[in-house]
Parts: structure tokens; C-alpha cells; sequence
């Protein structure tokens, strides 16, 4: 059965800098969970489009570059500094070049980030933007993998294929724990939808065959699997159990969430506050008047007002402060 779309996860875009969730929040996510992945200190990036994909053409203006430097550079998608990202690499000194090339993917929007570490440690990942900010770690050096950044990820890069057998007899003591265990020949992957006792993540480096343990946190803001059973799945369903309880859309939305998420009430009203905070803020610094050399067209918020106060359009128009607000 296909999982329902969550109000954070799908529905409301993520928050991010740029004109594009596919590109920059997307791009941003991905380099960041390669950075953790990677778990050394980075010395240079490669960053390919395919030749024949949707990136190629456009990743410069759409903000792909700043996503993905902003990733691999730790900064948070709302630190300031994103908006110089390039400049920011630069005097860290760290090498970070694009070029359009072909490689095996499954996705128009895809990617391969080549990693080095100061101490010569490499690492390979292709990776593709999905839209609206979703996207998909596909592969690691050669093995398949699916992180989708929603659950807690365990990663165990072993030497030996009969390492499995290890990893299994301790993962069906903790079963409760895992989502799902994918293996590929030296790489075996853990999803949770809960986060990882440390004391379990120590069984595993104990294991003789296991060369490496990479903890991967949640970049969505909600984590899957934790879902209970939603009261309604249909819209009659859904009409007739707002008339039974006496609820409006605000409600329902809430409970939607709460069942979908697994969270209360108070991180759920939190969450969303945190995200109309930033709104209202972006919305204010817009109006106010911003400037950026790579920006396609010229602010025009501002012009809404001058033409009301010359009485070109009538005052006080709802559909006015719309605009401005998203111009």
C-alpha cells in the first residue's frame, strides 16, 4: 500500500533559499547526507549532471549550486551564508567542481558526487532529485541503496560477504527496532523509525567483518514509520467523521498529521510555527527590498504599494497583499 503524503514531509514545500525545491532543497539534502556518508574531512568534490538530463541546462540559475555547496560546506539550509556559498568554499579550501558527463542512472534529475578526504578516503554517490524537495541516495560506490532521508539509517560497510550472517543474528534480537535491512555484497543498510541505542550501534562495530558504521540522521522533518491508523480515508469518510465530532478542516488536518507522524499535538503546533516564523520573515525582508547579482528579475513587491498609494488599484484588496507577499 502506498504511504499517504505527510502536511510536512509533501505538502508544504521545505524551507530553502533559491526559486527551485527540486533543485535547491533537494540538491542541499542530498550533499548533506553524502557528507555524513562520506564521515571524514572533505578535501574536494566532483559534482556531475548527466549530459542528457534536466540539470544540465539549468543548474547554475536554479540554484543547484548553492544547494549543493551549502550541503557539503555543514551549513544549516537557513544559515545566511548560503547565499555565498561558492565564495565560503573558496576560503575554506575546499575544491568543488561541476561538469556536465554521462554515467548510468534511472532518473532525468540525477547526480554523481565524487568525495576526497584530506587523507586520500574516496567515496562515489548518484543520487536524484524526485520534486518538491524529495529525492533518493540510490548508489554507493556499487552498491544499490534507498535514502530518502525520513528514517534513522544505519550503514555497515563490511569485507566479507558472510558478514550477513552476523549482522542478521543481531538485528533479530532488536527487530522491534528496523523498518526494513537491504544488503548489497559489502554494504548492508538499516532503516528505524526510531533513533539507535548506542549500545546496539557498538555491537555492530564489535563485528569482525564490519570496516565501517555510519549513523544517519533524519533530514525530513518528520520520520517514517511511526504511523498509526488514520479515522478516515476517503472524503465521504472524511465528512462524515468532521459531522460526527464536530470538527473544522484546522482539526482534521492536525489529527491527519498526528496519525501520519506518530507526534503530539504541542511538536506538531511547534513545527509549524517554527515554519510560519520563517515565512513571515521572508515575506518582511522581501518587501523591504533585496538585491542579488544573480537574480533573474527585479524586485516588484515594492510596486504594489506605490500603485496603491497613486490609487491605480483599490486599497486594501486581499488578493493585493497576496501578491505581494509571494512576488
Amino acid at each position: 500500500m502506498k504511504k499517504p503524503p505527510g502536511i510536512f514531509n509533501d505538502v508544504i514545500g521545505p524551507v530553502m533559499r533559491g526559486p527551485s525545491s527540486s533543485h535547491t532543497a533537494a540538491s542541499w539534502r542530498i550533499s548533506r547526507l553524502c557528507l555524513a556518508i562520506f564521515n571524514d574531512r572533505l578535501k574536494s568534490a566532483l559534482i556531475e549532471f548527466d549530459k542528457d538530463g534536466s540539470w544540465a541546462s539549468n543548474y547554475l540559475e536554479q540554484g543547484t549550486v548553492m544547494g549543493i555547496n551549502g550541503g557539503l560546506l555543514a551549513l544549516d539550509i537557513t544559515d545566511p551564508r548560503m547565499k555565498n556559498t561558492t565564495q565560503l568554499a573558496k576560503e575554506r579550501g575546499l575544491s568543488i567542481k561541476y561538469e556536465i558527463n554521462s554515467f548510468p542512472n534511472n532518473h532525468p534529475n540525477s547526480v554523481r558526487i565524487s568525495l576526497e578526504g584530506q587523507r586520500g578516503h574516496t567515496i562515489q554517490i548518484v543520487a536524484a532529485s524526485l520534486g518538491g524537495g524529495s529525492f533518493d541516495i540510490q548508489k554507493i560506490n556499487e552498491s544499490d541503496v534507498s535514502i530518502r532521508g525520513d528514517y534513522f539509517e544505519l550503514l555497515l560497510f563490511h569485507t566479507n560477504k558472510k558478514a550477513s550472517e552476523n549482522l542478521e543474528l543481531i538485528i533479530s534480537q532488536n527487530e522491534f527496532l528496523f523498518v526494513s535491512c537491504k544488503y548489497q555484497d559489502y554494504l548492508a543498510q538499516i532503516k528505524s523509525s526510531k533513533q539507535l541505542p548506542i549500545e546496539l550501534i557498538a555491537q555492530f562495530k564489535k563485528c569482525d567483518d564490519v570496516e565501517k558504521v555510519i549513523t544517519l540522521n533524519p533530514i525530513l522533518p518528520i520520520v517514517s514509520g511511526n504511523q498509526t491508523e488514520i479515522p478516515f480515508s476517503t472524503i465521504e469518510s472524511l465528512m462524515n467523521y468532521a459531522e460526527d465530532k464536530n470538527l473544522d478542516l484546522a482539526d482534521l488536518g492536525l489529527i491527519y498529521e498526528q496519525c501520519l507522524s506518530g507526534e503530539s499535538k504541542p511538536i506538531l503546533f511547534s513545527k509549524m510555527n517554527n515554519i510560519i516564523s520563517i515565512i513571515e520573515k521572508s515575506i518582511k525582508t522581501g518587501i523591504d527590498g533585496t538585491e542579488y547579482e544573480n537574480r533573474i528579475l527585479p524586485q516588484q513587491s515594492h510596486l504594489i504599494q506605490i500603485a496603491e498609494e497613486k490609487r491605480q488599484i483599490p486599497k486594501n484588496l486581499l488578493v493585493k497583499r497576496i501578491v505581494a507577499n509571494i512576488t
